[in-house]
């Protein structure tokens, strides 16, 4: 990606866009699965509980990501502003 701090700024948009995505996957994967609880059906509750700690693993993982593109443009803007006082 380069030197570009927008081009970073960007990536940490798009990485919260997932992450949030992921989130509401996760949280419909609660629902789903509580309502398999409330059926009896114990073992498409206990698949659906499977597919939500992976969902929530990614949304977790997506805002890690976003933090360090937004962190590391934030660098770069520094970086660039430090060249240009000399």
């Amino acid at each position: 990606m380069g030197e570009d701090p927008l081009l970073w700024f960007g990536w940490g948009v798009v990485a919260v866009v997932v992450a949030m995505a992921f989130a509401y996957f996760t949280n419909y994967a609660v629902g789903a699965h509580s309502f398999a609880l409330y059926a009896g059906n114990a073992a498409q509750a206990t698949k659906v509980l499977t597919v939500k700690n992976i969902f929530h693993a990614i949304a977790i993982l997506g805002t890690l990501c976003s933090l360090s593109f937004f962190l590391f443009g934030m660098y770069q803007v520094r970086r660039a502003i430090i060249l240009l006082a000399q």
